[in-house]
């Protein structure tokens, strides 16, 4: 307000004794008239500005008026929309009166007012979990951590945020991009290993994608083979005609490395379904055969998966000369040769006809 220049000259000198004297006696009702009517008197913003910032501290230390404090320091940010004192303060009593939206006006004040990138991340994560926490508004948290994360891109924090928010709200595309995001920053092999399995598991409970879960199941076991829901999961889609042969595929060195025969004759069965070409599945029955016979002590199993290969090599003689011979073999060792020659008189039969051949 205009303020006559001569009463100024009188009435400053004497209302600032009048505040001394009223803070001294402790009548701070009366301090904060005087201080009223010095604010009237200020020579300048920045005076008003100090004058109007005491008032605040009196109004909240010496009275216990929150609300009056708060205009105060209300008043303070119209003359200075930077003044770091009053965002503070306002700051302060918002938060311990509760008044949480009134608390996101000052972070966002703050953001506007900040320059540097790395700070305004930190306070729209602050943001972002006011919002989330003490307001409930999920969708204005998702985009206040989504603009921390457009401040430093790949911050950590912002993703995990981003992560826990759209699998709440179901969002799986969203979901799979914060996660693709945050498997590019992994900064281990474990983490890599958990957020791919994540990944897999999302593509194909959420989105249907198997084969594109499959791939992430792989990259998890080639970097750890004892991941076990990446096992878990691979194992699963052995029963499931459409992947076994690629779940197979994966699955077959980690058993042979582990020397799980049981699992690699399961594995080895699958790929003998899948052949296109007799060498093919005839290889794979010799593998089997071995398996049982070497591994498992067990020559019958052995000598039944011989017969099926040399079934399969009826009509390849380069092949089928050597089943031959380890179907003789097996026939010795366990006096099979009933077996042996039901063999031979199936395979001669499908020889001499013709239809067959």
């Amino acid at each position: 307000r205009d303020v006559d220049p001569d009463a100024s000259q009188i009435a400053g000198p004497a209302a600032t004794a009048l505040a001394r004297l009223a803070e001294r006696s402790g009548r701070f009702e009366e301090l904060i008239e005087v201080l009223r009517m010095l604010v009237r008197f200020a020579d300048g913003e920045g005076a008003r500005g100090e004058l109007l910032a005491r008032m605040a501290r009196v109004h909240e230390e010496a009275l216990g008026q929150i609300d009056l404090a708060i205009g105060a320091w209300r008043e303070v940010l119209e003359i200075r929309p930077d003044g770091r004192d009053a965002l503070d303060s306002l700051e302060r009593l918002f938060v311990g009166a509760g008044r949480w939206t009134e608390v996101t006006d000052v972070v966002r004040r703050r953001i506007e007012l900040c320059a540097e990138p790395r700070e305004r991340r930190d306070l729209r994560m602050r943001l972002g979990l006011l919002l989330e926490e003490m307001l409930g508004d999920a969708a204005e948290a998702t985009r206040a951590y989504g603009e921390a994360l457009d401040e430093v891109p790949g911050d950590r924090a912002a993703l995990e945020a981003l992560a826990r928010l759209h699998e709440a709200a179901g969002r799986w595309p969203e979901l799979l991009q914060v996660l693709e995001q945050q498997l590019a920053g992994a900064a281990t092999p474990a983490a890599r290993v958990g957020l791919l399995v994540r990944t897999g598991a999302l593509l194909q409970d959420r989105l249907h994608d198997v084969g594109g879960a499959l791939e992430r199941y792989r990259e998890a076991i080639n970097l750890d083979a004892a991941t076990p829901e990446a096992r878990a999961r691979l194992e699963a889609l052995l029963r499931d005609d459409s992947y076994a042969l690629r779940a197979a595929a994966v699955l077959e060195p980690v058993a042979r490395s582990e020397r799980a025969f049981e699992r690699l004759v399961v594995i080895h069965e699958i790929q003998v379904r899948a052949a296109t070409s007799p060498g093919e599945r005839i290889l794979l029955l010799r593998r089997i055969a071995a398996l049982y016979e070497q591994d498992y002590g067990n020559p019958t199993a052995a000598f039944e998966a011989v017969v099926r290969a040399v079934r399969d090599a009826r009509f390849e003689i380069g092949l089928l000369a050597d089943g031959l011979k380890e179907l003789r073999r097996l026939a010795d060792a366990l006096g099979a040769h009933a077996e042996e020659v039901a063999t031979l008189q199936e395979i001669v039969a499908d020889l001499a006809d013709p239809e067959q051949r």
